[in-house]
């Protein structure tokens, strides 16, 4: 069963056995050690026991389960995160290493009682998982793809393929989040249960474009980004399944509240497969830019900053649906000039016209951005380095994330616009700068089981223009990010 410690101090002090002042956002100690104080909320704490799961009400059989942490925010992302009126805000921590001693008197956790196969019963137990999975901070990062995720329990325990996606999903969170490897090994068996599932719900003629399978390859793909059951790029195989799937169903069943959610809190993670395994993005035609257009999230917010950050944020990914084809156009041009192959006139004039475009439209909704949203710190490395001995510094991560998200395009664009003599000189030098900014902003953004999530496209964009020496720091810093988030592997980068 779950129960939740006594005492009221912070994690840390918590863990510490010392006592806490509670002072907010973060504690006298905390900061005196040096340490990022935690905060207070109380952490899932498991005791053994017989795992036990309370029938469902007869009239709650449509309800959703409240999520501890979900916003009630409409939109994709849940852009609150952005502003940070519903983060707390983080303090640079002073030094880097935590005192030793804070990690002394830490105790293990027993571990929870799951049952690995779902029975008749699964609903009630995948129910049981997500209500534990909610109290952990991974999941409440996970609050990014809301409101499509929190519509998912309303969902469960009608069809298989839903109930095992999210019975994987649900378990490999909790495995990382409490270093239980039993939990993460029940959660990969039944991804293997999951998979099957998946495969007969494709093959057959009705199920195969119901919203639960759609939901199920959509979660599979998010296990894929933190398992990496093959390597780091074993997501992308989802993401492609994801994308077929949804244009086989087309842009009309994707009107329906919770399916058009789907379709838009996946879009970042769909633009992201395309750019990288060199495929068109179908979200660039114009059927799909029409659904979505007429979605970007509306404006009736009481605070009005937030409501801009809501437009600013939909309008960068519509607008982001059309980096795919140009990236793919500069690569090409690219790999011509390599091997002194001719260039058409049309090649340099298609790709000029298309990249001008868009970099002038990224950049005047990064001007409207930057004045809503507050500029990084520049503090002292918190860690011993090499290269960047100062670094970027957000209060919120998912603020520095969107951010480095325009840096990243910007930066992808200009690097083609390269390959066309177009402003060479200029964009040359803005690249590296770009490029640096980057990477000094990962040893903030690039924290917690989400880093990788944050970081992965930008940094992925700043590989290409870096010399040896930084990509063995991206090396470096990709490394400790990849046991918690498997994407964040680079051994699929070039060179």
């Amino acid at each position: 069963m779950v129960g939740v410690p006594r005492s009221s101090g912070c994690q840390l002090c918590v863990k510490r056995r010392v006592k806490c002042d509670q002072t907010r956002p973060a504690c006298t100690r905390c900061t005196k050690y040096g340490a990022t104080c935690p905060g207070y909320d109380r952490p899932l704490k498991f005791v053994a026991g017989k795992h036990q799961v309370r029938p469902r009400r007869q009239e709650d059989s449509t309800s959703p389960i409240p999520l501890s942490g979900m916003s009630t925010v409409t939109g994709p992302y849940d852009m609150s995160v952005l502003s940070g009126s519903k983060t707390s805000s983080q303090t640079p921590p002073r030094t880097w290493a935590v005192s030793p001693s804070a990690h002394h008197g830490a105790q293990q956790e027993p571990r929870l009682s799951i049952p690995v196969s779902l029975g008749g019963d699964r609903g009630q137990i995948v129910f049981a998982y997500l209500n534990t999975v909610t109290y952990t901070q991974t999941f409440k990062d996970l609050q990014v793809f809301d409101p499509w995720f929190k519509g998912v329990p309303r969902h469960l325990g009608h069809k298989p393929v839903l109930d095992n996606a999210m019975a994987a999903f649900s378990l490999h969170i909790l495995g990382k989040s409490n270093n239980d490897s039993s939990l993460i090994h029940h959660s990969r068996s039944i991804y293997g249960q999951s998979l099957g599932a998946l495969q007969r719900s494709l093959n057959d003629p009705v199920e195969w474009k119901s919203s639960e399978t759609l939901c199920a390859t959509m979660i599979l793909c998010l296990f894929e980004l933190f398992a990496g059951t093959t390597n780091a790029n074993s997501w992308m195989k989802h993401a492609a399944g994801v994308s077929w799937l949804m244009q086989q169903r087309g842009p009309e069943a994707h009107r329906d509240s919770w399916d058009c959610n789907m379709l838009r809190s996946f879009q970042a993670i769909t633009i992201m497969n395309s750019i990288f395994s060199g495929v068109p993005c179908f979200l660039a035609g114009k059927p799909w830019q029409t659904l979505l257009q007429a979605n970007i999230t509306d404006t009736k917010h009481p605070d009005a900053a937030i409501a801009a950050l809501h437009t600013i944020h939909d309008q960068y990914l519509l607008l982001l649906t059309h980096l795919p084809d140009i990236i793919h156009r500069g690569y090409s041009l690219r790999a011509l000039k390599h091997q002194s192959l001719p260039i058409t006139p049309s090649q340099v004039s298609i790709l000029v016209q298309r990249g001008t475009r868009l970099h002038s439209q990224i950049t005047a909704l990064f001007t409207r951005f930057n004045t809503l949203s507050p500029p990084p710190l520049e503090i002292p490395s918190l860690r011993p380095d090499p290269i960047y001995h100062t670094i970027l510094w957000y209060n919120n991560p998912w603020h520095g994330a969107l951010r480095m998200s325009f840096w990243a395009t910007l930066l992808a664009l200009q690097e083609s616009l390269v390959q066309c003599n177009h402003n060479a000189v200029e964009y040359s030098q803005g690249n590296t700068q770009l490029a640096g900014d980057i990477l000094r902003s990962v040893e903030c953004v690039g924290t917690g089981v989400m880093g990788g999530y944050r970081v992965g496209y930008p940094v992925r964009i700043a590989w290409e223009v870096v010399d040896e020496r930084t990509r063995g720091w991206i090396k470096g810093a990709l490394e400790r990010m990849e046991g918690t988030y498997a994407a964040a592997g680079y051994g699929t980068y070039p060179g």
